[in-house]
């Protein structure tokens, strides 16, 4: 008999996350090694906080980076 055993992915958010629950554009383009503007095509869940602030929760990216890698 076999059996199946379902592979899960190492958790890949960054080190230091975590410690920090909400992040700015500047902090998640750092963390993704990416230019500001690329953060907001590349459809990070975003908070809109008002007209020009935005935030990011840290467990939603984590959450999104899993999504894109399973994805990949």
């Amino acid at each position: 008999m076999n059996k199946q055993t379902t592979k899960q992915l190492p958790a890949i958010a960054p080190e230091g996350l975590t410690s920090k629950p909400i992040l700015t554009v500047d902090e998640v383009a750092a963390l993704l090694q990416v230019e500001r503007r690329q953060v907001q095509r590349l459809g990070v869940p975003a908070l809109k906080l008002g007209h020009k602030t935005v935030r990011y929760s840290a467990r939603a990216f984590a959450l999104w980076l899993e999504r894109r890698a399973m994805a990949a």
